[in-house]
């Protein structure tokens, strides 16, 4: 699982999500840093659909409740069967968290991880 999660964060580092470098692993990850990294993925992936999702998990247990939800639900909009609902943001466990990830990295498209790996002004394109 360390390469896995090598490769998760990595990706999710790529997506915009400020994951710490003291952060080896998705057990390490908070309610906060997973809500976060699932709602970059869902913007990158599907704009129109991560547009209304909050990258910060409010503090009030109501709010934390809707947020949970529309996070469950834009995930089953891309596809993803697994169980997931608010309490998979809330009161996660490590293999569903790495399931949701693996499955919201591999959606992610290919192009704006192969065009960040890129130095700025130089062409992707072979000649």
């Amino acid at each position: 699982m360390e390469e896995v999660d090598r490769i998760l964060i990595h990706a999710l580092r790529q997506s915009g999500t400020e994951v710490s470098e003291d952060i080896q692993s998705v057990k390490q990850f908070t309610s906060e840093l997973i809500v976060e990294a699932v709602v970059r993925c869902v913007r990158v992936i599907n704009p129109a659909l991560g547009g209304g999702l909050s990258l910060m998990l409010p503090p009030g247990m109501s709010a934390r409740f809707r947020v949970g939800m529309g996070l469950a639900q834009a995930c089953q909009d891309l596809g993803y069967k697994g169980e997931i609902g608010y309490q998979t943001f809330l009161y996660s466990n490590e293999p569903e968290i790495r399931s949701l990830l693996m499955f919201l990295v591999e959606k992610l498209p290919r192009e704006s991880a192969e065009a960040s790996d890129q130095p700025a002004g130089e062409s992707h394109v072979p000649t």
